[in-house]
């Protein structure tokens, strides 16, 4: 076959493969079936090409054009400089995103997708700038190409990651996501501290921390107050211009599968603050969290009395005059304009005890209270009221707020973009001087083989390795056993979305090893490279000891790698595969963590 027809085969091959996809995205109705997005977008991510032009933002999983990335998205818009960019935006609500086209209707180079459509997914997996404030779902990867910003979105009170009970699970898509980010923005050294330690980056993490301050911030600092009464009068919020701003903002309690809390308790804080107060000076606004705000009937929504979710936090604490609220990082933020900040916590032994938290109350930046009638004291005595907690407020807002100038969003861009250096720019948090382990398992379920991995993961020296355990499983015991684990957990998140041609693949490996020649014809390596991809983003490891009962893909993904010595843990009894041909070395499971570390060290 000559290059024409050879050219012509594969282009009919194409057009084919892309007919299916299109065919697999488009959206169903009656009887049939949803498309599944994890197929959908590996379909756009093996198949369309990156669009050097094309950055995609999402903001609170779609809730709002918000927070971190809403910042740099102004920045890039407003500089001619970018003039060939083409924003993406992700929203969930059908009304938000009539709401947002008709606003940028006059800029040709913005756009808008819902959550979870084939146009979000096949932006996903072909813009070259992901802009990013939580997470992105568990079959998303990061292609090689892409530039993935993970701004975050707090400086955090509470807990968070593995600080929290059972924050191996709970933070398995989180961490996946740091490790695939190359920048994550980082407004202070506090901040700094939670992603190394509280998220485990510290030791694996091989990208750049940006410790800029919060881009979200900036708009606070330079959006008129004006702007925020006419956009809360557009969204259907009583409020007078004449009067003074209170705001209660609260964070959300409970988990993320019983959320707790309601409108009774909002408007509890509201009446009982108004009777208190002078109401010809003040007005009282309540902001629910996006969590809670989800909870209110239509009725609710429409009234109001509610600041919406979709409403960007930063652009309306420019307009607010004093600040009550709890546990949320907003007390933060709203410090970059020096007013009030009064503290409502009325369950702060259940909290503590619950969720935990980082900072005592003594050191908020305003009086905290669990009592309603002493919030209207307060606000009656500003003056002294703030004169008393002066010396806090200083002291906190010099550690959290120091780099926050107005100009947060132009660094990130400068660094993202343009390739520009600033001071605060962290180069990983990598430990050259230890050895970086993978132990990879299965699941945790009791039992000896299980107690042999906690053994040897608690035996190997911490000085010279860092120790990650990877897979875990999701069973009880799994987690229960997960627990023990003073090293860094990686628990499975999601699961992999293969073609039946890549399942063919990796079945052929499986069975044959990666070098036989039937196995070469399935073109195994895309789909090992993507998996490994899904599993580890960016990190990189010295050794990966699989250490599974019936040991499988990971150690070929491990293989294909190519970074890693492999190593397979032999468990008693279990036969021989050709991954342990494969391998750099088989030791037995009975092996002790000194035997382990002689072979570690001998490279």
């Amino acid at each position: 076959m000559g290059l024409t027809s050879t050219a012509a085969a594969a282009g009919r091959k194409a057009k084919a493969g892309w007919r299916r996809i299109r065919g697999a995205a488009r959206p169903t109705t009656g009887s049939q079936q949803p498309i599944d997005p994890a197929v959908t977008y590996t379909g756009y991510y093996r198949t369309l090409p990156l669009d050097p032009d094309l950055v995609l933002y999402q903001a609170h999983s779609g809730a709002a054009m918000a927070c971190n990335p809403y910042a740099i998205f102004t920045e890039l818009l407003a500089d001619p400089e970018f003039a060939r960019l083409k924003h993406v935006w992700v929203l969930d609500s059908r009304a938000e995103l009539r709401r947002r086209k008709r606003e940028y209707a006059g800029h040709a180079g913005v756009r808008f997708v819902a959550d979870g459509s084939p146009a979000y997914l096949k932006a996903l997996a072909t813009a070259t700038y992901l802009i990013q404030n939580t997470s992105f779902s568990a079959y998303f990867v990061k292609r090689p190409g892409q530039v993935y910003v993970n701004t975050w979105h707090s400086i955090t009170v509470k807990t968070l990651g593995y600080d929290v009970p059972g924050g191996n699970h709970g933070s398995r898509n989180m961490v996946r996501n740091l490790l695939m980010a190359d920048y994550v923005v980082s407004p202070n050294p506090f901040m700094t501290g939670i992603f190394a330690h509280s998220y485990r980056l510290q030791g694996l993490f091989p990208g750049r921390i940006l410790e800029f301050g919060y881009p979200r911030n900036d708009v606070t600092m330079h959006t008129p107050r004006a702007e925020v009464i006419e956009e809360l009068r557009q969204r259907g919020i009583e409020v007078d211009p004449a009067k003074r701003i209170v705001l209660y903002a609260p964070t959300w309690r409970g988990t993320l599968g019983d959320i707790r809390g309601g409108t009774e308790e909002l408007e509890e804080v509201r009446s009982r603050l108004a009777a208190g107060i002078d109401t010809d000076a003040y007005q009282i606004l309540i902001k629910p969290h996006q969590f809670h705000y989800g909870r209110l009937t239509a009725e609710e929504r429409r009234s109001g009395r509610f600041i919406p979710r979709q409403f960007n936090a930063n652009r309306l604490l420019a307009a607010v005059d004093i600040l009550i609220s709890d546990y949320s990082s907003i007390a933060f933020d709203f410090m970059v304009t020096d007013r009030p900040v009064l503290f409502y916590i009325p369950d702060l032994a259940d909290y503590t005890a619950e969720r935990g938290l980082y900072f005592t109350t003594d050191e908020l930046p305003g009086p905290v209270t669990a009592d309603l009638d002493d919030l209207a004291g307060w606000i009656n005595e500003l003056d002294a009221t703030t004169a008393a907690s002066a010396a806090r407020y200083a002291a906190m807002k010099d550690r959290l707020c120091a780099r926050e100038d107005g100009k947060a969003a132009r660094r990130v861009v400068d660094a993202v973009f343009r390739g520009s250096e600033h001071p605060g720019v962290i180069e990983g948090l990598i430990d050259p001087g230890r050895t970086r382990v993978l132990l990879h398992v299965d699941n945790l379920e009791s039992g000896p083989a299980t107690e042999a991995v906690l053994a040897l993961a608690a035996g190997l020296d911490r000085t010279k390795y860092d120790i990650t355990v990877a897979g875990i499983g999701h069973g009880e015991q799994s987690r229960e056993n997960a627990g023990r684990l003073s090293s860094r957990v990686l628990v499975r998140a999601g699961q992999p979305a293969y073609t039946a041609q890549e399942q063919r693949a990796l079945a052929a490996v499986c069975r044959h090893g990666l070098t036989n020649p039937l196995a070469r014809l399935r073109r195994p390596e895309p789909v090992l490279r993507r998996e490994w991809r899904r599993r580890f983003g960016d990190a990189a490891f010295d050794v990966v000891v699989e250490c599974s009962p019936n040991p499988g893909v990971v150690g070929w993904l491990a293989k294909q790698d190519g970074r890693a010595r492999l190593v397979v843990w032999q468990q008693a009894g279990a036969a021989p595969t050709p991954l342990y041909r494969a391998a750099d070395a088989v030791i037995p499971s009975g092996a002790t963590p000194a035997e382990v570390e002689r072979l570690l060290d001998s490279r």
